[in-house]
């Protein structure tokens, strides 16, 4: 699994645009994406995206508890990007 957290590489993966920060596109959010099952998509304002693929969750939702129900049980890490990574 792979936890995303830069802004504009989420607004990139799912082609969403939004104005939660000033003169820029992207809005508050994280991703959990996983091989086998949706993506997860923890965001505070409504997105439209394909609900076979993504799962949408509230933002403040986003946590260690969270994370750990949604990782599967054989999953033994969750990665994140160097230098990019603010949990």
């Amino acid at each position: 699994a792979l936890c995303v957290n830069a802004l504009d590489q989420i607004a990139w993966l799912f082609n969403l645009r939004g104005s939660d920060i000033e003169c820029n596109p992207v809005f508050f959010s994280y991703v959990l994406v996983r091989l086998e099952a949706r993506a997860v998509l923890f965001v505070a304002r409504e997105v439209e995206v394909d609900p076979d693929l993504v799962e949408v969750r509230g933002y403040e939702e986003f946590g260690a508890e969270a994370l750990e129900g949604l990782l599967d049980a054989d999953v033994d890490a969750l990665g994140l990007e160097r230098g990019a990574a603010t949990l």
